[in-house]
């Protein structure tokens, strides 16, 4: 099994001058370990999950301090091993998967490809089915059919950085479709939607808008691959 990357949690509603050190934070589950990281006002969870046999998991996390406590809960789900699609990391020693959960949140999982050994695994959107990285290795991209959205992942850290809601994105049935996602150059990203015939759409992140779509003789892209150079 996968150990869950480290997630953090804000702290916030804190006032100025707040002693974070002073915090104290416990957790009821063996699985789920909190910290506080005052440079960066949050709580640290780390996980060891690859252990856990249950299909549903939940922790308690107890936050106490300034005179008061406050508690928040953490889930952990386990499903059997569903990688739909690989993807190697040009810079580090990494291979990269997508895991299915059928309709609900999947997972991106981290491989050492030398070892033969699991790293991490990362939560994303509802049925992933595709993930690209980018050339330098900074970024990672996975496009969720049933949210309808690309999660972005740092790969220095292994959290996300960001959320994309695609604004086009057809959906014939989300049982049965699937999508493609690639970077481009600059601020682009293309991607295909779940449509009976999948559009090839052109998205923008800084305007957050689709620039072109294209649709191939009426039967639709089933996947696409780009140039060493992302401009074709």
């Amino acid at each position: 099994g996968f150990n869950h990357a480290n997630q953090g949690v804000p702290i916030t509603g804190t006032t100025a001058g707040f002693d974070f050190t002073a915090l104290s934070v416990s957790s009821d589950a063996s699985w789920a370990v909190p910290s506080v990281d005052a440079a960066k006002s949050e709580v640290t969870l780390s996980f060891q999950t690859s252990a856990l046999i249950n299909s549903t998991n939940t922790a308690t996390i107890t936050v106490t301090g300034a005179g008061t406590t406050d508690t928040f809960f953490v889930k952990a789900s386990v499903a059997p091993l569903n990688i739909v699609k690989l993807e190697d990391d040009p810079i580090r020693s990494r291979t990269y998967g997508v895991q299915q959960n059928g309709l609900n949140r999947g997972c991106v999982v981290v491989i050492d490809p030398i070892n033969n050994t699991p790293v991490a695994c990362v939560t994303v959107g509802k049925k992933p089915a595709d993930l690209a990285v980018s050339r330098d290795g900074t970024e990672l991209l996975a496009i969720n059919c049933v949210d309808e959205t690309v999660t972005v992942l740092d790969l220095a850290t292994r959290r996300v950085k960001d959320t994309i809601a695609l604004p086009q994105f057809d959906n014939w049935g989300a049982e049965d479709t699937t999508a493609d996602v690639a970077f481009g150059p600059g601020a682009t990203i293309y991607y295909t939607d779940g449509s009976w015939a999948p559009v090839l759409r052109v998205f923008n992140r800084t305007t957050q808008q689709v620039t072109q779509s294209v649709l191939d003789d009426g039967n639709g892209f089933g996947d696409f691959a780009l140039s060493p150079d992302e401009d074709s």
